[in-house]
């Protein structure tokens, strides 16, 4: 009966060890899922975090592309900008140039005006000298 009484108390205290055994692993089994479960909200929060980087990186790109479309928009501008003042001081010079040709062709046509009156003038005294001396 001792025997009995040593075995049921050797099965009682195995069976109190296995309790605890098991107490343990359900504390170590809460553990590892608060564990998991902070791991998928971190997963949650990445992956949050990387949209939102995503779509700001996206914004990025969309901004950038029209301040570049903005910038050959103006270099065009400039470049058709400097062709017209370029082809105005070309049209300014060539004016000039003709200006200075009309102007110097008017004073050469006054020049022989002038001379023509003159001469005719003289060929005038002439006239009348030649004629008084006769």
């Amino acid at each position: 009966m001792d025997s009995i009484i040593q075995t049921v108390q050797n099965h009682g205290e195995r069976i109190a060890l296995l309790e605890q055994s098991d107490e343990k692993m359900r504390i170590d089994i809460t553990s590892i899922n608060d564990k998991l479960s902070a791991v998928e909200r971190s997963q949650l929060e990445i992956k949050s975090t990387l949209h939102d980087v995503s779509r700001e990186t996206r914004s990025v790109i969309r901004d950038s592309q029209e301040m570049t479309r903005g910038l050959f928009k103006s270099q065009e501008t400039a470049i058709a900008q400097f062709a017209t003042a370029f082809e105005n001081e070309r049209s300014r010079q060539h004016a000039q140039q003709q200006l200075s040709v009309e102007v110097q062709d008017k004073r050469s046509d006054r020049m022989w005006a002038a001379f023509g009156k003159w001469s005719l003038i003289i060929c005038g005294i002439a006239r009348i000298l030649g004629i008084l001396y006769k």
